[in-house]
């Protein structure tokens, strides 16, 4: 159970949802994309999972402080680091 929690970037108490990507080994430091247009109810958790990319990177890639979220429209970097600030 710590290691699913673990690769899934989840502490302990947290709850799955239906439809939630699940992993069971360590997710990659990219994503499986360039980009990323924010849907509504999106968010940056949900975003790593569904690329398979770390969370903390994914707020790297973008310069996003840890616990900012995006905003629905909004264009995330998943590969490289964001230039446009």
């Amino acid at each position: 159970l710590d290691d699913l929690l673990s690769y899934n970037e989840m502490e302990d108490g947290d709850m799955f949802k239906a439809n939630d990507r699940v992993y069971f080994a360590h997710k990659k430091k990219v994503g499986s994309s360039q980009f990323h247009t924010v849907d509504k109810g999106q968010s940056m958790w949900s975003i790593a999972q569904k690329y398979g990319m770390k969370l903390h990177r994914l707020y790297e890639k973008n310069r996003m402080k840890m616990n900012d979220q995006p905003v629905y429209g909004e264009v995330l970097y998943l590969q490289s680091k964001r230039t446009d600030f």
